[in-house]
């Protein structure tokens, strides 16, 4: 049995040498792959799962990408688009915020509805907030501001009780 991983790995863009000159090359690709797919959207004989990256999906938000394996604080090889991440194979990481409190001793969670317009799970329970890991910030921080932006918890509370839970 072989384990030598990259023996099935894929190399991009092997002559940058920079994280932002290895974000351009493969930003590249990934406008090709749109396009693409946007062509094979339009032949009515075509199912959507064909499209690699379907333009409905882009979120103009860059995800940093490392080594496998490498810890969240390392510095990334590249970022790349966040709806292209799982195509091509690589970690994507994110954070969800749950919420309790403590009434006569009973512990109460809260739940939140996802929006009907939401393209993935569209009014369904979730957690009172949770977004993918943007680049260039902390998991912490995105979990406030995701808090903030999509439960409406105050700053000075999250501040003093969001707490990490996980990894």
């Amino acid at each position: 049995e072989d384990d030598d991983v990259s023996a099935l790995a894929a190399t991009l863009a092997p002559h940058a040498h920079s994280v932002a000159e290895r974000t351009r090359v493969v930003q590249a690709l990934v406008d090709a792959l749109v396009a693409d797919s946007e062509l094979l959207l339009a032949r009515p004989d075509q199912g959507t799962e064909v499209a690699f990256v379907p333009r409905s999906k882009l979120r103009d938000e860059l995800q940093d990408v490392r080594a496998l394996g490498a810890p969240l604080n390392s510095p990334p090889l590249l970022r790349i688009e966040r709806a292209a991440v799982v195509s091509f194979g690589v970690p994507s990481y994110g954070c969800h915020v749950n919420g309790f409190t403590r009434k006569n001793g009973d512990v109460y969670i809260w739940l939140a509805k996802r929006a009907l317009s939401k393209p993935t799970y569209p009014g369904l329970l979730d957690q009172i907030a949770a977004g993918g890991l943007p680049a260039k910030t902390s998991l912490l921080e995105n979990a406030k501001r995701e808090a903030a932006e999509e439960a409406s918890i105050p700053r000075d509370i999250l501040d003093g009780n969001l707490r990490a839970a996980g990894c």
